[in-house]
C-alpha cells in the first residue's frame, strides 16, 4: 500500500495510490499510512480540496476500482449521478437493469473502495432518508450539503 494521510480537508482522508491510479479513499485517518506521496495522491488531494470547496462537481483523478461484475456495473452507474441530485437505491436497481435487487446495490454501495469519487454518497432510501454510508451517516450529510441537497 501506498497510502498517504490528509488531515487538512474538511473531512480528512487516506489515499491509497498503485499503479499511478487511486484504489482506496479511507475516512479513517487513524490507520497507519506507509508510503510516499506521488503526483497522483497529490492531484487527488487538491481535486477532494476544490470539491470541499464547491469549486469541482467531478474528478479528473485516475482510479481503479475492484469488485465483482455487479458491482462494477453499480460503479460505473453511480458516475453517472449528476452532483447535487440525488436517487433511491430502488431507482439506481432499476438503472442497472436489476429492478428487484435494490439490497445488492446497497451491499455493493458499502463496499466502494473510492468514495466521494465514486458518488455513492448520492444514493439514499426509498423512503428520502440518508440510508448507510461507509463513512457514517454525518459525512454524507456533509457531502450531500456541500452539493447542495436538501432531504
Amino acid at each position: 500500500m501506498n497510502c498517504v494521510k490528509y488531515d487538512d480537508l474538511l473531512i480528512p482522508v487516506i489515499i491509497n495510490v498503485e499503479d499511478e491510479k487511486v484504489v482506496d479513499l479511507f475516512f479513517d485517518t487513524t490507520m497507519n499510512v506507509t508510503g510516499n506521496e506521488t503526483a497522483i495522491h497529490q492531484q487527488c488531494y487538491q481535486e477532494l480540496k476544490q470539491y470541499f470547496n464547491k469549486e469541482r462537481t467531478t474528478f479528473d483523478v485516475p482510479f481503479q476500482i475492484e469488485g465483482t461484475d455487479f458491482q462494477q456495473i453499480v460503479y460505473r452507474e453511480l458516475l453517472n449521478i449528476e452532483y447535487g441530485t440525488v436517487i433511491s437505491y430502488k431507482e439506481l436497481a432499476k438503472r442497472v437493469n436489476r429492478p428487484k435487487a435494490f439490497r445488492a446495490v446497497g451491499n455493493a454501495n458499502g463496499k466502494n473502495r473510492i468514495p466521494i469519487i465514486i458518488p455513492c454518497h448520492r444514493v439514499i432510501s426509498n423512503s428520502g432518508t440518508l440510508g448507510g454510508y461507509s463513512g457514517g451517516s454525518e459525512i454524507k450529510k456533509i457531502l450531500l450539503g456541500i452539493e447542495g441537497v436538501k432531504l
